[in-house]
């Protein structure tokens, strides 16, 4: 997860509930607070953190739902989840050029849903104000590089 020397993992308890641990690096014994349980469906949770905002995605193989939570001060905080009827067999994450800031939009995503259409879900941040959010939009990684080979 960046920088952090911790690791998020999503996996199957022996209830079959499907669970977030997040772990130390140094120390991988125990997950840090334990297990999270997120719910009881059979499908593999795939994750997908994103650097820029400090926030992992969560969304399950066979249903429509993605989960998102901000990771702070060594725990994960739920943030919402975006709810469809459609399932998804496969998710991608647009880079962060992509996103629509006039919108203020932090993150897009494609789902395949029943491998005959891909879905956009867009992540929006609700603000009122009209100029740019600076807080939501934090420097990312750019397609220019910052130096060259020769240097």
């Amino acid at each position: 997860m960046g920088e952090h020397d911790r690791i998020a993992t999503t996996g199957f308890s022996k209830m079959s509930d499907r669970q977030l641990g997040l772990w130390d690096l140094r120390d991988p014994k125990e997950p840090i607070g334990g297990f999270h349980m997120l719910d009881s469906i059979s499908g593999v949770c795939m994750p997908f953190w994103d650097d820029s905002t400090q926030c992992l995605y969560l969304a399950g193989k066979g249903d429509g739902n993605i989960r998102y939570f901000e990771y702070e001060n060594d725990k994960f905080e739920y943030l919402s989840e975006y709810k469809s009827p459609d399932p998804q067999r496969g998710l991608a994450f647009l880079p962060k050029r992509g996103v629509n800031m006039h919108e203020n939009e932090v993150m897009r995503a494609f789902k395949t849903v029943n491998d005959s259409y891909i879905e956009p879900i867009s992540f929006i941040v609700p603000r009122r104000a009209e100029v740019f959010q600076g807080d939501i939009y934090p420097p990312v990684v750019g397609t220019k590089p910052a130096m060259s080979a020769a240097e």
